[in-house]
């Protein structure tokens, strides 16, 4: 057996599994959608799943945690659960990935017809995140896109032909407001429908992951843009440098 953890606290609420990476099975899993106390309860529901499954800490070997982007307290709280987890055992082997875009490759292999597909995860009224991919199997972009002015979208977004799917991982007013009249479908994730992409997509990588992907240092967190205090911080240097 291959026993190890998934743990998504980046896109909303949280998300855990207990699974067997070596023969691609799901022992146990749980998901709320639910943004503030959630995440809190990390180890109870840890403890859970163990209890559910009849295992020990001492049985996990991997842990693959999401590291972002998106919510920037999410990303710590996950990461700072995951390390303390890990501190507590040193046998477990990280992994880090966006569950944005393991999001974004589970619904492109599985409903949304194998075409360009584009899920956008809303951070502000005026930001958000945005996970793109081509193909089943081709590399998925995540990027930050910034919805706060009459032109569109600006960042790193890529241009839109009418076969790109675009998925909803919540309403996001502006973006939601440019991009009606483009003539794409468009659907709107419920959020439990949101966390258990994100948890399949973590675990098909989990399971074809290569040993050697694995490693014993800390991931880093990719938030992809400063927090709202850093950015107003910055505002106000800048004018008092005028």
């Amino acid at each position: 057996m291959s026993l190890g953890l998934l743990i998504d606290t980046s896109m909303m609420g949280v998300s855990l599994a207990i699974c067997d990476f070596g023969v691609g099975e799901i022992k146990w899993k749980y998901s709320h959608p639910e943004q503030y106390g959630s995440a809190a309860k990390l180890s109870q529901l840890y403890q859970q799943g163990l209890l559910a499954t009849g295992l020990r800490s001492a049985d996990m070997s991997k842990l693959l945690v999401s590291n972002g982007p998106g919510s920037f307290t999410g990303i710590k709280v996950g990461l700072s659960w995951a390390y303390g987890f890990a501190v507590s055992n040193p046998q477990v082997k990280w992994l880090a990935s966006s569950s944005l875009a393991a999001a974004a490759q589970h619904l492109c292999r599985n409903k949304a017809g194998k075409g360009p597909l584009l899920v956008f995860l809303p951070s502000t009224k005026t930001h958000g995140y945005a996970a793109h991919i081509e193909s089943p199997d081709g590399e998925v972009k995540t990027s930050l896109v910034q919805a706060g002015h009459d032109k569109g979208p600006a960042g790193p977004l890529l241009s839109l032909d009418l076969n790109t799917q675009i998925f909803w991982a919540g309403p996001w007013e502006k973006m939601q407001t440019y991009l009606s009249n483009q003539g794409n479908e468009q659907k709107s994730l419920t959020p439990p429908e949101l966390l258990e992409a994100g948890l399949l997509g973590m675990h098909d990588m989990a399971v074809k992951s290569p040993e050697d992907a694995w490693s014993e240092q800390f991931p880093a967190p990719n938030y992809l843009r400063k927090s709202t205090a850093e950015e107003r911080l910055e505002a106000q240097k800048g004018a008092l440098l005028k």
